[in-house]
């Protein structure tokens, strides 16, 4: 059996042993299990089939290495380690999902060597960048596009400049723009004789045409030369295409008699732009594209070198080199595209049945190396009874197309196999009724399926059923636009969005408990918004898994230590100024700048001594810089295992990441150190070595972070991401965002016949798109951007289908109109996107079913169904600290969430003298702050816990001692001061709370006490030392009153300082 993850390999192996011993044993599971069966096998179960099955599980148990169930790349690896490696005399290699980057310095050096540089001189020169780093995206993609290289050559389908039919095009252009041009002139010389050529051309075109020189009389005649010109016409058609109109609409064929003549003279531009395209397509086009074919044989000739020079591959690589020698003659492998005696002989056992799963992910390169075997197993006389195949796939569920998935591989292998009509899955043991009825109602639903026909998409669907008819569940759909307005209720940009989707949905629910954070996923298109919601997070103390890498070195509890050891085994500073940053050391800007003007003075110090020791030299008042250089001094000479259990031990790494799952992963790192230094002999066992080892395996699989499942925190994905798993509760943010720019890359269009076999029509481009899209030849442009709209609406079908219980879809978009603007601009578009039908199409749904709820021009809702809570949590009572004000902070309210700019100015001109001057008692001040924001009520366990993390975060800035004895200072005056402390008099606590003045001012106050009881809010400002500003706590109490929670219920607001005494 193959799949496309290990963790459905680990489930389906699971399930197959579990089912059988259930069917074997007669279990309370088995008569389920034989109800499913009996359909299959056409009668009643009978005890012969279980006695059967009992002696099949025991083999199988016994022989559990024969049963096969592996990832295709595991699977594709064993062919290669079994059959291929062998036969090209590999006797070892390695697999590493990550090309060096030194193998990219090495294919751009032999493509500028001499005998190289004429293949790519020319296509440089046309994309007119200036270094080769602008070309790396261009390199991944030759590589990344090898399979359809060799498809190329092998169907003879390659291109060559076609000169003759050029100069056709270019003579048909120029006949054209003649004519038009000659009534272009009569209209002139007839409406508007004397119009100077300023006035009568675009901007744009008069730009173009004569620059910043006076066009003269003779204007209309040096246009139709230049216009005319081939060097004119490559120099500037982009924006030729992009604006053809050249006339200005404001001053010319205005009038209503002239209505024909400017919808003739249009037409009579498209037809000229299209003979125009077709010219630069037959000339620049197809010699680039022959360009592009050279570079990629010559790049990918050296690529190979590299690979076996070094004997470490990629999982595409072992894809490739399998593919191409599987079919290669000399070894007999494959004949008559079916699988050979010598193949099994090989491999030492013999494949009679295949169970693919998850086919729609199948790329042309993967499908190709199976299809012999595809083939062994169906066909031939006598064969049926001993083998088959099932394929499974759901061509909805097709998202992996940039990576060579092929969703309509599944329909091309039901026309190969000819058999009958396939089985249809159609029942949900996932998700609620609410969840799949909202599922049929839209993907299956007149307004999406009307306007996928009218653009010519084909997107069937049909409707499915839940085995879950007993599960509540519920849908919120949620559409807001935001932009740069400063209206009320207007949201400032994206992130704001984001910050209210959060604070509004997300954080009531973990307040009250039932919103299981380990049970919950939100889900976004790009990595890009992941980050913004994480930010959010934090802002709230609210724990979660950012999962765009589930590599154990990525880990935050790890990562900073990866740091250190880079800058010891590479000596690069630019490592060492990362594990100052990171959450080791925790230096601030103040310190990074006085490390980076150190860095400066001692780069030009030619002393033979280590940079930190040069450092520290320097900087013998920068805690950071010294901390870090007594822990290199002192693990001089220390074993590579001893050296990283002293890097988590002397930086209190377990202080600083407190939760279980921090320290199992720790212990899995060290495990790892302590396996590589007793068992790896092929690096040495030193930072250098190690550093290596890692950047070879840190994609593998074995290396994902440890117990994801386990942490009580919310888990952030990519949509790509979350595909296979399911959670309680799903959010999925979704914006209204164009798909991402493929400017700097290979850009490849394919048509392949229907059983995948020929390649039928081709184009390759590096900086000529736009050409391709405007030619004759545009329809495959056309084709690949409907493919992409599909995988858009695929996207957006696996995301809402994660779900059991509870969904929540935020759509985004930006338009200073409001929702009504967004939706119009989104039915007007030519061209909808899958974002654009997904808007529109929702928007009418709920609104033909009575569930969309107006709020205000920018947004409106639906909501329906029971909040289904999974396993109901305990309600948070502390950590959500901007959250629990989801009664007073207004999120709506813009201008709160707009950024201080004024402020942001005057900390980009910091007096660093002064900093460093106070900086000894501005840390105990901070840390003082610090405490006091772990306490809301007070209690041993509150207090413990704040000593903790100030230990944790400050023990890099200050010492041991000293902090012990601030603490104690602090503990003392939270007992002086205990009314201020006391969940007796004070219902609700806010520590640290940034609030934005109605003028946009971030204001940031340090304690908030509310009795809703006495309708009073305290105000506490806490000074160390500093002088007492009355100014500036009458703001804070001048903003809380404004907030409108406040300011209805009649909430009486005042202020105080307390001092703190530190010493």
């Amino acid at each position: 059996m193959i799949t496309f993850t290990r963790k459905a390999t680990a489930e389906i192996r699971d399930r197959i042993f579990s089912q059988m011993k259930s069917l074997s044993s007669d279990d309370a599971d088995a008569a389920g299990l034989r109800a499913n069966l009996e359909p299959l096998l056409g009668r009643h179960w009978q005890e012969s089939d279980r006695q059967w099955l009992l002696q099949v599980r025991e083999e199988m148990l016994t022989n559990k290495s024969q049963v096969q169930i592996s990832t295709i790349d595991a699977f594709v690896n064993r062919l290669f380690k079994s059959i291929i490696s062998p036969y090209i005399g590999l006797s070892s290699y390695a697999i590493n999902s990550r090309m060096d980057p030194r193998y990219y310095a090495s294919l751009y050096a032999y493509a500028l060597e001499p005998e190289n540089l004429g293949i790519v001189k020319s296509l440089f020169e046309r994309s007119q960048k200036r270094t080769l780093t602008d070309y790396e995206k261009l390199g991944h993609g030759l590589l990344d596009a090898r399979y359809l290289f060799h498809c190329i050559s092998r169907d003879n389908v390659s291109h060559s400049p076609q000169p003759q039919t050029a100069a056709s095009h270019l003579a048909a252009f120029q006949a054209r723009i003649d004519a038009l041009l000659d009534r272009f002139e009569e209209y002139l010389a007839r409406e508007k004789p004397f119009i100077e050529p300023r006035t009568a051309l675009l901007g744009s075109w008069y730009e173009m045409l004569f620059g910043e020189a006076e066009a003269g009389s003779t204007w209309l005649d040096r246009a139709r030369t230049r216009i005319k010109d081939a060097a004119f016409l490559r120099q500037n058609f982009k924006q030729i295409i992009k604006e053809p109109k050249f006339w200005n609409g404001g001053s010319l064929l205005r009038k209503k008699d002239d209505k024909q003549l400017a919808v003739e003279l249009k037409a009579s531009l498209e037809e000229a732009m299209r003979e125009l395209a077709d010219f630069l397509y037959c000339s620049d086009f197809l010699q680039e594209e022959a360009e592009l074919e050279q570079f990629a044989a010559m790049l990918l000739r050296k690529y190979d070198e590299l690979r076996f020079r070094d004997q470490l591959f990629g999982y595409d690589d072992i894809a490739w080199y399998t593919y191409r020698y599987l079919y290669d003659p000399e070894l007999s492998l494959v004949e008559e595209d079916s699988v050979t005696n010598a193949f099994y002989e090989i491999l030492t056992s013999r494949v009679r049945f295949l169970l693919i799963d998850e086919f729609q992910d199948t790329s042309l390169l993967q499908f190709n190396i199976l299809r012999p075997l595809i083939r062994e197993v169906t066909s031939g006389e006598g064969v049926r009874p001993y083998g088959g195949i099932i394929v499974v796939g759901d061509e909805k569920q097709s998202i992996y197309g940039w990576r060579g998935g092929e969703r309509d591989l599944l329909r091309a292998l039901q026309m190969r196999l000819d058999e009958s009509e396939p089985v249809r899955l159609d029942t949900s043991y996932r998700s609620s009724p609410v969840i799949i009825d909202f599922v049929n109602d839209f993907f299956g639903g007149a307004p999406l399926q009307q306007r996928l026909a009218a653009i010519g998409l084909d997107w069937p669907y049909e409707s499915c059923r839940t085995a879950r008819l007993e599960m509540p569940g519920s849908i919120l759909v949620a559409f807001r636009t935001y932009s740069d307005g400063d209206e009320a209720g207007d949201l400032a940009s994206q992130r704001d969005a984001c910050a209210e989707m959060v604070s509004k949905e997300i954080v009531p629910r973990l307040l009250e408990g039932t919103l299981r954070p380990s049970e919950t996923a939100i889900l976004a298109r790009e990595n890009a918004s992941l980050h913004a919601i994480a930010d959010i997070l934090d802002e709230y103390k609210i724990d979660y898994v950012l999962e765009s890498s589930h590599s154990l070195l990525e880990h935050r509890a790890i990562k900073p230590a990866i740091y250190l050891l880079r800058y010891l085994a590479t000596l690069n500073f630019d490592e060492l100024l990362r594990f100052f940053r990171s959450d080791y050391i925790l230096a601030g800007g103040a310190e990074l700048k006085e490390i980076l003007l150190a860095f400066r003075d001692a780069d030009a110090d030619a002393a033979p001594r280590p940079l930190w020791q040069k450092l520290a030299a320097r900087l013998p008042g920068n805690e950071a810089v010294q901390r870090c250089a007594r822990f290199l001094k002192s693990a001089a000479g220390l074993d590579l295992l001893t050296l990283c259990k002293r890097i988590f031990e002397d930086f209190s790494v377990t202080r600083i990441f407190t939760q279980e799952n921090d320290s199992k992963n720790i212990a899995f790192f060290l495990q790892i150190v302590a396996g590589f230094c007793h068992n790896q002999r092929e690096f040495e066992p030193s930072p250098s070595g190690f550093v290596r080892y890692c950047e070879q395996h840190e994609e593998d699989e074995g290396w994902q972070q440890l117990g994801l499942e386990e942490v009580e925190a919310i888990r952030l994905l990519t949509i790509h991401k979350s595909k296979g798993l399911e959670f309680g509760s799903v959010f999925l943010f979704w914006p209204m965002t164009s798909p991402r720019d493929s400017h700097g890359s290979l850009r490849s269009y394919v048509r392949y016949d229907e059983q995948f076999q020929r390649i039928e029509e081709h184009a390759l481009t590096y900086n000529l798109d736009g050409v391709l899209a405007a030619s004759s030849a545009g329809g495959l442009v056309e084709r690949e951007a409907n493919r992409a709209c599909i995988e858009e609406l695929n996207a957006f079908y696996v995301a809402v289908t994660r779900a059991r219980s509870n969904l929540a879809i935020y759509i985004v978009g930006k338009n200073r109109e409001g929702l009504e603007g967004l939706l119009a601009s989104a039915e007007a578009s030519e061209k909808s996107s899958a974002a654009q039908l997904i808007l529109t199409a929702m928007h009418e749904l709920l609104a033909g079913q009575g569930r969309l709820q107006s709020k205000d021009a920018e947004a409106t809702e639906a909501r329906w169904g029971e909040w289904r809570g999974s396993q109901p949590s305990a309600a948070r009572q502390e950590g959500l600290t901007p959250g629990a004000l989801t009664g007073f902070l207004d999120p709506e309210r813009s201008a709160w969430y707009r950024p201080d700019r004024e402020r942001f100015e005057k900390e980009r001109f910091l007096d660093y003298k002064s900093v460093y001057i106070n900086k000894r008692r501005v840390d105990r001040g901070n840390l003082v702050h610090h405490y006091l924001s772990f306490i809301e009520f007070d209690s041993p366990a509150a207090r413990q816990r704040a000593a903790r993390r100030a230990l944790a975060d400050y023990g890099s800035l200050l010492r041991p001692a000293d902090i012990h004895v601030l603490i104690e200072r602090v503990e003392a005056f939270i007992t002086a001061h205990a009314d201020y402390f006391s969940a007796a008099r004070w219902e609700r606590v806010f520590t640290e709370q940034t609030l934005y003045a109605p003028d946009g001012r971030e204001e940031r106050i340090d304690r908030m006490l509310v009795s809703d009881e006495r309708r009073e809010i305290l105000i506490v400002d806490f000074k160390t030392g500093e002088s007492h500003d009355q100014a500036q706590l009458d703001e804070y109490k001048h903003t809380v009153s404004s907030l409108p929670y406040v300011h209805s219920r009649g909430y009486a607001v005042r202020g105080i300082f307390l001092e703190v005494e530190i010493g």
